[in-house]
């Protein structure tokens, strides 16, 4: 009879999971947000931009003085390119054309703001909004844009949105609103943001992104000593990644003897 037989003093299993989540409740009062220089800010770090302010529980809009200088927040460091943010929505007294914004794969820096906003409006005439920014401030491609009340985002709504590939697609609460496809950002940031001039006083209460996690397991190729004859191969095993995905396989080595 023939046995497989998992060996793991036989090879040194090497396993690197790289993987990135923040979660905050805003618990501080900041103007702009920082968070112990969690966040970048529009109007500090990209300049042209407007910022985000926090009390107790609560973002505050802060949009720039020009046209579509949204107040906008990136959350610093590296993050993998598969990615998700979502937010908890508050309002107050919103008017014109208040907006919830999540932002993906976007980089900041003097008068550039790079990446992908996925918008929801706070407006009875409601939409859904995604777009690509380019950079300069008002440069911006709209991916898609359809319209009706289904979009509408309200108090205590959750809305969320993230990027697999070039697959970018927006939910409000758990169920999914819209889609678009774009390849020009492979990399960036995830973040938050509210719309260009004026609305009044809205945002969120709560606020998480999160990466792919990509899980490696590299055994040396080292042959086990064991009596007898026998041949080294894998096992892929189904897994479910930080998004929830299950396409991912966990690969384990073993040695079929005897």
């Amino acid at each position: 009879m023939r046995l497989l037989r998992f060996m793991p003093a036989a090879f040194l299993l090497v396993a690197s999971a790289f993987g990135r989540s923040y979660t905050t409740v805003f618990p501080a009062v900041e103007s702009p947000v920082s968070e112990e220089g969690a966040w970048l800010t529009g109007a500090k770090d990209g300049l042209d931009w407007g910022d985000i302010s926090t009390t107790q529980g609560k973002t505050h809009p802060h949009p720039g003085p020009a046209r579509y200088a949204d107040a906008t927040a990136l959350l610093a460091g590296t993050w993998g390119p598969d990615q998700s943010a979502e937010g908890k929505v508050w309002i107050g007294d919103p008017y014109n054309y208040p907006e919830v914004e999540l932002r993906l794969r976007s980089t900041l820096s003097a008068h550039v703001c790079n990446g992908y906003e996925i918008t929801f409006s706070l407006a009875p005439n409601a939409y859904l909004l995604i777009v690509r920014w380019n950079g300069p401030l008002g440069d911006y491609t709209i991916l898609s844009n359809p319209s009706g009340s289904q979009y509408q985002a309200k108090a205590g709504d959750i809305v969320r949105a993230s990027i697999v590939g070039h697959v970018i697609t927006a939910y409000k609460n758990g169920v999914m609103k819209g889609q678009a496809t774009d390849s020009v950002y492979a990399s960036g940031k995830p973040g938050m943001g509210f719309n260009e001039q004026e609305n009044g006083d809205y945002g969120y209460v709560s606020f998480t992104a999160a990466d792919e996690m990509v899980s490696n397991l590299r055994p040396p190729l080292q042959r086990l000593s064991l009596p007898g004859t026998g041949a080294m191969g894998t096992a892929a095993f189904p897994w479910r990644d930080i998004l929830g995905r299950s396409s991912k396989g966990l690969t384990m080595t073993f040695w079929r003897g005897p």
